[in-house]
């Protein structure tokens, strides 16, 4: 009887034992090729923009996804594509999806201006979606719901938040409560100078409380700044999409110094310095050190920021300025010193002659 049981039955028997036993352990070399290639094309974007070629890992990677894209692969391409303001592209890509897992679909609309679809979508667990729905309600006019997001922006950024502050100074200036608007429009300012609603409305609390030559001078740096607003917009933006581009953020250090903000001009051009190569560095010196001893009342520290640039690269610029800011320290001698260096080089340039006269002692008549 045994062996027409085997004969009958040992196919399924082998065919069930096959099925309970362990799996081999996972190769990738087994995977499809297809699947290792797209795994392939996703880390090479990937790299590409971690080290900031951020528009070549878009494209490389919206041309992955149309031959084939996981629905990670979308919400990626999605969310670069939000990243470097691509909104469009990145809604549509999204639509590719259905349901939106990180919201990412509420905040897109509100920029997009459809504020009414955006909030649907927006919860308050995130800064930028708070930040997001304050944006919607503001353009929608719906002041009325402000305490409530303003009471949950409180708990989840502080009370102190300046897109808080701003906006408490708003309702309090709807309301008549001038000494309360104006504080809060003062507080929203000391953390942040670029808060231009909160700037206008200084002014406009200021004049309603009859302090009139005050309000009309925060009207008119309120006007001034308007422009400014704009340059450091584009040049933002320009870091989106170049982040490890030196010049980018040297733009944005030229940007933050019209803005007053001497120190954040100066971590832009470190930054700047640290990212770019010899070509491009006495440019961004000759600025950072123009901070130091114009707008910060350093010159020594700029002096030494150029003798050291001077000493590393040897551009001929660099030593030029580090001359005339030592003359202007009180350090002629030195301002000498570097002048001699920089007519070695150039020994019949007429303006470095010009300052050397200036420099020099006159030479006392003959007796």
């Amino acid at each position: 009887m045994g062996i027409p049981f085997l004969r009958c039955c040992g196919p399924l028997l082998a065919l069930a034992l096959s099925a309970a036993a362990p799996a081999p352990p996972w190769n990738a070399a087994s995977r499809p090729p297809q699947a290792a290639a797209a795994d392939g094309e996703m880390e090479s974007a990937a790299a590409k923009w971690a080290r900031g070629a951020r528009q070549e890992a878009v494209s490389e990677l919206a041309a992955a996804a149309a031959r084939g894209g996981s629905p990670e692969r979308w919400r990626t391409l999605a969310r670069w594509y939000f990243e470097t303001h691509r909104l469009e592209q990145s809604l549509a890509t999204l639509d590719r999806l259905g349901a939106d897992p990180d919201r990412l679909r509420g905040r897109l609309l509100v920029k997009l201006l459809r504020y009414e679809e955006g909030l649907s979508l927006l919860g308050r667990e995130t800064e930028a979606e708070l930040l997001a729905r304050l944006e919607a309600l503001e353009a929608l006019g719906r002041f009325e719901d402000w305490p409530a997001e303003l009471q949950a922006g409180a708990r989840l950024l502080g009370p102190q938040h300046p897109e808080l502050l701003r906006r408490q100074g708003r309702l309090d200036l709807e309301a008549g409560r001038l000494e309360a608007a104006i504080d809060a429009f003062r507080r929203c300012l000391a953390q942040d100078p670029t808060q231009a609603p909160a700037l206008f409305g200084l002014g406009q609390a200021l004049l309603r409380a009859g302090q009139e030559a005050e309000g009309l001078a925060k009207l008119a740096e309120h006007r001034a700044l308007i422009p400014l607003l704009d340059e450091l917009e584009f040049a933002r933006r320009s870091l989106d999409l170049a982040p490890n581009h030196g010049p980018n953020w040297a733009s944005l250090g030229d940007v933050q110094r019209r803005l007053g903000q001497a120190g954040a001009a100066l971590d832009c051009y470190a930054r700047a310095l640290s990212l770019s190569g010899p070509e491009d560095r006495a440019a961004i010196v000759l600025r950072a050190a123009r901070v130091e001893e114009e707008d910060l009342a350093r010159p020594l520290d700029a002096l030494a920021r150029l003798e050291a640039e001077w000493g590393l690269h040897g551009d001929l610029r660099v030593l030029v300025r580090a001359s005339d800011v030592a003359a202007r320290a009180g350090k002629p001698e030195r301002a000498l010193e570097l002048l001699e260096l920089a007519l070695a080089r150039r020994p019949s340039d007429a303006a470095l002659l010009e300052r050397r006269a200036k420099l020099r002692p006159p030479t006392p008549p003959p007796r």
